[in-house]
């Protein structure tokens, strides 16, 4: 009678060893499924914060390009004008430009 009293305390503590193994391995189990979850929600989080700056960047980029067209608008306005504004010159009808001969040719140099 002894010897089934032991063999069935064995056998509850067999069990109470694989039912607590079997719990430490769900919980090990849980904690791994956790930290994926908190890495998942991490790199949510970081492609929001990259989407969040590459729209701030194209928002940039289509600003600047609206003020160098602006811009380049303004430069064409410019030269339009300087184009077609009468021309005011001092004397001879050149426009206050050195003439139509071009710049003064240079002095050639002396070999030694």
């Amino acid at each position: 009678m002894r010897e089934e009293a032991d063999a069935a305390a064995a056998g509850r503590a067999d069990e109470a060893l694989a039912a607590f193994t079997a719990r430490q391995a769900a919980e090990q189990a849980a904690n791994d499924r956790a930290t994926e979850a908190e890495k998942a929600a991490a790199a949510r989080i970081t492609a929001e914060e990259s989407a969040v700056a590459m729209a701030t960047q194209a928002e940039r980029a289509e600003q600047a390009r609206k003020e160098a067209e602006a811009a380049a608008e303004a430069a064409y306005a410019a030269a339009e004008e300087a184009a077609t504004a009468p021309r005011q010159g001092r004397g001879s009808g050149e426009g206050g430009l050195r003439g139509a001969q071009g710049p003064p040719t240079p002095t050639p140099r002396t070999t030694r």
